[in-house]
């Protein structure tokens, strides 16, 4: 009985174990190292002017953006707006926002300023697109072709 458990035992780990390598091997991260480097949101003081447009720059390896970001939902706090960052063979894709439930939201004017830095890039020319998320709306505020050092 114990040489026919070992046998089958043996033949599970033989088959399931270039299984298990190939799935985590596909889960893994596609892009390399993490591409939003940081990211920090503040809010918007309406006193100090007309919400800032969005505006990007290259370096060395990176790509900063700084923009403002509002959405019709009086009381967001910035630890609710998020940022994510994408590469494909479509370019680079910033993405900030808010994904939340615009239905349940108090109505009023939430604005907020923030910057995000995308890096562990190679050299080379990037098509870059900022798009702002509200609830789930998309919304393209920037596309930009960018020469990374």
């Amino acid at each position: 009985m114990r040489l026919i458990e070992t046998s089958v035992g043996e033949r599970l780990r033989s088959l399931l174990l270039p299984a298990l390598i190939v799935v985590a091997t596909a889960c893994g991260d596609s892009t390399g190292p993490e591409l939003l480097v940081s990211f920090s949101v503040e809010p918007f003081d309406p006193a100090s002017g007309s919400l800032p447009s969005v505006q990007a720059a290259a370096g060395d390896g990176t790509i900063a953006v700084e923009g403002g970001y509002w959405v019709a939902c009086f009381g967001l706090t910035p630890s609710e707006i998020e940022g994510a960052a994408v590469l494909d063979e479509a370019g680079l894709q910033l993405q900030v926002g808010w994904r939340g439930n615009v239905a349940a939201c108090v109505p009023g004017l939430a604005e907020f300023v923030y910057e995000a830095v995308v890096g562990n890039l190679d050299a080379g020319a990037y098509r870059l697109q900022v798009v702002h998320i509200v609830g789930q709306d998309v919304f393209s505020t920037l596309e930009q072709d960018l020469v990374v050092q």
